[in-house]
């Protein structure tokens, strides 16, 4: 299934990887389980998204009195590089507003990308993955040398192909893509890009 550009829906947080997650019906709150749950296994549930940064997550949990001790804010308290992360983090979100306002190229860039992205789902779906690869690579192509390509999330768009050079049996592309969106999300570590992208656990 591929990722969205848009949003994530991540399957991970608690002590564990989540095993949950859940939907609101106006004041009616129902969850669902995301795997088998062994009679007497906890529910685990998402509390803030993981992507955000860890002082930011930090701070959220801070607000509700809740130290999280989930397996990716151990490896981030402990990574010497998370705060230069988060910080480069705003610094972009700063240049994303100005890069909104002038640069029209590569805002049309951006708009082709996001359509590219679109039409590269149904392929997906109906198993042409091919035609899903050739339009994907199109993203990767437009958007890897631009200042916006962390606001369309190209890192997703790198896991989305190495999912599909997978299912060909392209072992070599798929680690190229993996390769690339580790670099791009400022992992180092395997174990912790694989809490950021729990859907290529199996792989």
């Amino acid at each position: 299934m591929l990722r969205s550009v848009s949003f994530c829906l991540l399957k991970y947080y608690g002590i564990i990887l989540a095993n949950a997650y859940r939907t609101y019906y106006g004041d009616v709150m129902v969850i669902h389980a995301t795997q088998d749950i062994k009679k007497g296994d906890e529910i685990y549930l998402v509390y803030v998204d993981p992507l955000l940064g860890f002082s930011e997550r930090k701070k959220k949990l801070n607000d509700w009195k809740f130290t999280c001790d989930c397996k990716l804010c151990e490896i981030d308290s402990k990574d010497p590089y998370c705060l230069k992360r988060d910080e480069m983090l705003v610094e972009f979100i700063e240049f994303e507003k100005v890069a909104f306002i002038s640069p029209k190229n590569v805002i049309a860039k951006a708009a082709l990308a996001e359509m590219l992205f679109a039409l590269s789902i149904p392929y997906h779906r109906v198993g042409n993955i091919a035609k899903c690869i050739q339009y994907l690579e199109e993203v990767l192509t437009l958007m890897d040398n631009t200042p916006l390509k962390h606001a369309i999330r190209i890192q997703d768009i790198c896991v989305n192909l190495a999912d599909c050079y997978s299912s060909m049996g392209k072992m070599t592309k798929f680690e190229q893509m993996i390769k690339k969106a580790m670099e791009l999300t400022f992992c180092n570590d395997l174990d912790h890009f694989k809490l950021l992208y729990p859907e290529i656990s199996h792989l």
